[in-house]
């Protein structure tokens, strides 16, 4: 810790987007990221950003002063209102770009046995067997 140096907007940006990536490329441990055994190499990673530099930004990034943080809430509570302005942020701009679609489950095949029929005269399927196949 005594080898701290100040980061900057592109640094905090790489460091984000190394987690992201970290979501879709899995790995049992953290370290295995860096690691330069062929079977768990990922040279993307190590050729953006140093393992030490990463664990050091995972420390010690800190996104909220600790006087505003109200001393009356639970340990869990405490914990959250750290990070609340950031996961309120990201849910507004994945809400944003996100739009589920849902499918009838009538509508699906279904190739198990059922003894029971159900009609519904407002679906395009009005026995859940009658479906196309």
């Amino acid at each position: 810790m005594n080898k701290q140096r100040d980061t900057n907007i592109e640094e905090i940006n790489t460091f984000l987007a190394l987690i992201l990536l970290q979501g879709i490329v899995q790995k049992p441990e953290l370290e295995m990221f860096w690691s330069t055994w062929p079977l768990l190499d990922t040279p993307y990673i190590r050729q953006v950003m140093t393992g030490q530099r990463f664990s050091s930004l995972l420390r010690c990034l800190h996104s909220v002063t600790n006087t505003l943080v109200s001393q009356d809430l639970r340990k869990a509570g405490k914990s959250f209102v750290k990070i609340k302005r950031a996961f309120d942020f990201l849910i507004d701009k994945f809400s944003a770009i996100y739009k589920p679609i849902t499918a009838d489950e009538s509508s699906m095949l279904f190739m198990g046995r059922l003894a029971t029929k159900q009609y519904i005269e407002a679906k395009t399927c009005k026995f859940d067997d009658s479906c196309v196949r």
